[in-house]
């Protein structure tokens, strides 16, 4: 089921996902996090590369939030480096770019990485929400599966 709007907000997710919300500017961090928890997910939230490169490996998110200009290590460090862990399920967690560099270089990189969609700034919640939605329903689904085939 999809977040869909409506003149009192959202519509709330069936089954909760916990989503990893990487972004440097804390009032749009604050934001996501109120918007994402409304909508029926658990969040965590990483203002720096170091931290969100922890927090993946410690709390395991169905899907991560990813700003691309971050402190100490930028969103396509972060990527690459989720994408080589050697666990196939952190390294499969689907990420979702949201950005305001809209470049096609950053793009192709990030594409090259392993990144699973785009947003860009200024964004839709709502779709990032459902893009989100989407991703880790599709991601649980891989893992379940694979876990079944062993």
């Amino acid at each position: 089921m999809l977040v869909q709007a409506h003149t009192e907000g959202m519509v709330e997710i069936e089954s909760c996902k916990t989503v990893l919300i990487v972004e440097d500017e804390e009032v749009l961090l604050e934001l996501l996090v109120h918007r994402f928890e409304k909508a029926g997910f658990k969040t965590i939230s990483a203002t720096n590369g170091p931290t969100a490169c922890h927090l993946i490996g410690q709390k395991k998110p169905d899907v991560i939030l990813l700003d691309i200009l971050l402190p100490q290590l930028t969103g396509l460090v972060v990527l690459e480096m989720l994408r080589k862990h050697p666990t196939t399920n952190i390294a499969s967690t689907p990420v979702i770019v949201v950005t305001a560099q809209v470049s096609q270089s950053i793009i192709r990189r990030s594409l090259q990485l392993g990144a699973n969609a785009f947003h860009f700034k200024p964004y839709s919640i709502i779709e990032l929400i459902n893009t989100s939605h989407d991703l880790g329903n599709r991601h649980r689904e891989t893992l379940t599966r694979i876990s079944h085939q062993k």
